[in-house]
């Protein structure tokens, strides 16, 4: 798996991995979900309901990029919003 890091940005409804002038969407694992936890957005860990991520901090992710919008709706089995497209995507298999 390769990796990539950045800051969890939080616009426009999309969750995103900034570093510097790249973006990514982050696709996030089925077990991984956004959520607001005392006004903050974070991801949180479903099944343990342990936060992985918070926005505004750094985050290092494992996984894959794609630049195609097709494949990366496969990958979430979902449409995505057309506000959440104009970078890459990036499919979550971790976070460190």
């Amino acid at each position: 798996m390769a990796t990539t890091g950045g800051t969890l940005v939080h616009a426009d409804g999309c969750l995103w991995i900034v570093s510097g002038d790249e973006k990514w969407l982050a696709l996030w694992p089925t077990s991984y979900a956004p959520a607001v936890v005392n006004g903050n957005t974070v991801v949180v860990n479903e099944a343990s309901g342990e936060i992985l991520a918070r926005v505004g901090t750094a985050i290092e992710v494992l996984g894959g990029e794609t630049h195609d919008p097709k494949a990366a709706r496969s990958i979430v089995s979902s449409d995505i919003p057309t506000n959440c497209i104009g970078g890459a995507f990036w499919q979550v298999g971790a976070i460190r």
